[in-house]
């Protein structure tokens, strides 16, 4: 079994959000509070989305750039979105995310939560809503859930919705949005069984183990998540889930992203305090140990 550890290099992005702006105010959080990014694999700096707004009205996704030192070097209005996960597929940076399609009350829900799926093209910012077999779009958030971890794997693209209790997922034409099961949900009438432990960054492949690995977080409650190592065998067959890892932060720690450079893994760690009204983005690099 892999183990991992994380080391922390720096933090980044940091924001504050008044405690005004809460949950459903509709007033919009100008420092995105939850952020993914990933080195360019062709030039030098750093690339991603990041989720300002208010929480449940239809937050905003902006597109961030970075040079080489975290310097901010622009930040754009990208499409409605929340929670993205940016990633590398055929040499360029994606960004998987969704929007809800309806007003709600967050945590109280008073109505479900309809989601419409997004895939971006971050070069073209192109935005393709996916279409997923057997489900009409928007689809409610308890069928589908929302922390889809992307899988690349040759020239395919793979969404894997869920690793714990059952292993759900859907492979993606990039050029259309349609996808298609690959391993499907055992019902689909009332949708995902979802535990704890929940999808964070996307899949890479370890090529010593020949595992794709990634990094979750276990959700012990609303205010309270911790990464944790997956793997998943190439066949798609078996996930491993490691014990909880230390990052020496506290409340909620979602990981957003994962990539290699220079021969080194590295990942991005969200960092929510305080009823996620302040935090940061962390840079961490992932070793692992066979």
């Amino acid at each position: 079994m892999i183990t991992a550890s994380l080391k922390h290099i720096k933090d980044f992005h940091y924001f504050e959000r008044h405690s005004k702006l809460g949950w459903g105010t509709g007033k919009k959080c100008e420092i995105g509070f939850y952020s993914s990014v990933v080195y360019l694999p062709k030039g030098t700096g750093y690339i991603g989305a990041t989720r300002t707004g208010n929480g449940g009205l239809g937050d905003i996704l902006d597109i961030i750039n970075y040079d080489d030192e975290f310097n901010l070097l622009s930040k754009k209005e990208l499409t409605k979105g929340e929670d993205p996960r940016t990633f590398i597929y055929n040499e360029r940076p994606y960004v998987l995310t969704w929007s809800p399609n309806n007003k709600y009350k967050f945590l109280g829900m008073k109505q479900p939560k309809m989601l419409t799926y997004k895939l971006i093209d971050l070069i073209d910012r192109k935005v393709i809503n996916l279409d997923i077999e057997n489900f009409k779009s928007p689809s409610p958030m308890r069928l589908l859930g929302k922390n889809w971890m992307p899988l690349v794997k040759g020239n395919k693209l793979y969404f894997v919705l869920t690793i714990h209790p059952q292993i759900t997922i859907l492979e993606c034409n990039v050029q259309s949005g349609k996808c298609v099961w690959v391993k499907p949900i055992r019902d689909v009438r009332n949708g995902l069984s979802i535990s704890e432990y929940r999808g964070g960054t996307p899949f890479i492949l370890d090529e010593k183990s020949n595992l794709f690995v990634g990094l979750g977080h276990r959700t012990y409650d609303l205010y309270n998540h911790k990464p944790f190592l997956y793997t998943l065998t190439q066949d798609f067959q078996k996930v491993t889930i490691g014990p909880d890892l230390i990052t020496g932060k506290q409340d909620v720690e979602d990981p957003a992203s994962i990539y290699k450079h220079n021969g080194k893994i590295f990942c991005c760690i969200n960092n929510l305090r305080r009823g996620i009204r302040e935090g940061e983005l962390g840079l961490y690099e992932l070793t692992l140990n066979q």
